[in-house]
């Protein structure tokens, strides 16, 4: 967003985003052609307004005809709309350095910032337009003083400024139907819930109330995607190279499994409910389109290669165990097949039947599958959901109201805030979101926002985080 106050700003904005952030912009589908015009119309009636009104001081203040100096007016305009543009990078710099990370104290320094940027954008506007102004004076030979000059300019910059200063204030500021900011999550409704996360920086697997108390560290290594039976006793990951883990409940170092298949995330491995097992699909050299399944014993440690191998054309694969003992099942191109292990560990496919159960009760993080979007959220008539990019926004329609929070507007990001993912929590009431840095509370009834801990991707164990098969 911009905190802006000088209308010729915009399109300075405008420039250097497109410059600084072209590559950006593409990956977010911006159409570039369409932010200049859209520039461009803003920019026209804004300029329009400064040279009239500038006009009118500057002919007052230095004894000369309104039309001589419209002229002029334009020109200083423009010249401090092209020393806008550094400007403009200076000023997106001290939001960086200036803004803190978290919402509450964010919005509380945001007043102060957008102050500090609107003094460095004055001050540069009416230094070049003092420039322009005294020497197109000297050029006519109008006999006019540089205090005088000096002070028309600044009366004249005063005077725009005063109007286009709150306007472009109040109009670019963050769109948000929150009524309070608060520094943590304490005021969380009773019950609490578990919210199981990867925490900031360590990147770790951790467990916290959404009172943000009692944090847990679940696995002390870096995790990249996860899986987890109930209470976390076992957890199923990837790290940063896709390396399957397996860490346990009194293990005292994770067990490496070998790569996954790099497809689809924890969609194509699968940990039992016991946490004694684990089957995923390998990725073989040298055609890596092809995935062999394989199975690995914890308490044997063995792990053991199937005949099974699935062919380049299966595109829709998945894994789930089921809730029946020694079952797993798989689904191949549409199609779920039941894998049965004997006590050697020999794996038998089979069509799918109705006595083989339902997928067991493990949690984690399944979007990919396509079975869940964790973008958006719906629970008794209550629709959330966060949109990404350089517009992005988070969105909640409740009892036929809507809460909006966004970035406005798109083209400038809200200081590298990106919102991505809402849960709906069981209670009905409360929300859980993550802006890229952290994890926040909301309650929709008091429309109310609290941080709850650093971290992102986190899951609960609900329906929404339950492992399923590929639809």
């Amino acid at each position: 967003m911009r905190d802006s106050t000088k209308g010729p700003r915009l399109l300075a904005l405008t420039a250097a985003a497109v410059l600084l952030f072209a590559s950006e912009a593409r990956a977010d589908g911006i159409d570039m052609s369409m932010v200049f015009v859209a520039g461009l119309t803003v920019l026209a009636p804004l300029l329009a307004f400064n040279v009239l009104v500038e006009g009118l001081v500057l002919a007052r203040g230095l004894k000369v005809g309104y039309r001589a100096v419209l002229a002029i007016a334009l020109g200083a305009n423009i010249a401090s709309l092209l020393a806008g543009i550094p400007v403009a990078i200076f000023d997106e710099c001290l939001h960086y350095w200036l803004l803190p990370s978290d919402l509450a104290p964010y919005f509380r320094a945001f007043p102060w910032v957008v102050a500090l940027g609107t003094l460095v954008y004055f001050a540069v506007t009416v230094l070049v337009e003092f420039g322009v102004v005294y020497r197109w004076s000297k050029r006519r030979s109008l006999g006019l003083g540089m205090k005088r000059v000096a002070l028309t300019v600044l009366l004249a910059n005063l005077a725009t400024y005063a109007v286009l200063g709150p306007l472009n204030y109040f109009v670019t500021r963050p769109t948000s139907d929150v009524r309070e900011f608060t520094d943590t999550s304490a005021w969380a409704a009773k019950p609490l819930t578990t919210l199981y996360y990867i925490d900031e920086p360590g990147h770790r697997l951790s467990s916290i109330a959404s009172d943000g108390t009692g944090k847990r560290v679940i696995v002390p290594a870096e995790v990249k995607t996860y899986e987890f039976t109930p209470g976390a006793t076992a957890v199923l990951y990837a790290d940063s190279d896709d390396t399957l883990r397996l860490w346990r409940t009194g293990d005292a170092a994770p067990t490496a499994l070998g790569k996954d298949s790099g497809r689809s995330g924890m969609s194509e491995a699968a940990l039992s409910p016991d946490g004694q097992r684990v089957a995923w699909l390998r990725r073989e050299a040298p055609d890596p389109t092809h995935r062999r399944l394989v199975v690995f014993d914890a308490p044997s440690r063995r792990t053991v290669e199937t005949s099974f191998l699935t062919a380049k054309s299966e595109e829709s694969t998945g894994l789930a165990w089921s809730e029946s003992p020694g079952l797993f099942f798989l689904v191949v191109a549409e199609k779920t097949l039941t894998v049965r292990l004997d006590a050697e560990l020999k794996a038998s496919l089979s069509p799918c039947e109705p006595g083989d159960g339902a997928p067991a009760a493990v949690f984690g993080r399944f979007n990919e599958t396509g079975v869940l979007n964790y973008h958006e959220d719906s629970s008794n008539g209550t629709e959330a959901w966060a949109v990404m990019g350089l517009g992005s926004y988070l969105s909640v329609k409740r009892n036929g109201k809507e809460i909006l929070f966004s970035v406005n507007p798109g083209l400038i990001k809200f200081a590298g805030r990106y919102f991505r993912e809402v849960c709906i929590l069981p209670n009905g009431r409360e929300l859980v979101f993550d802006d890229g840095h952290a994890l926040y509370l909301m309650d929709m009834d008091r429309r109310v926002v609290g941080k709850i801990a650093d971290g992102t991707s986190c899951a609960i164990e609900t329906g929404r985080y339950r492992q399923a098969l590929p639809r």
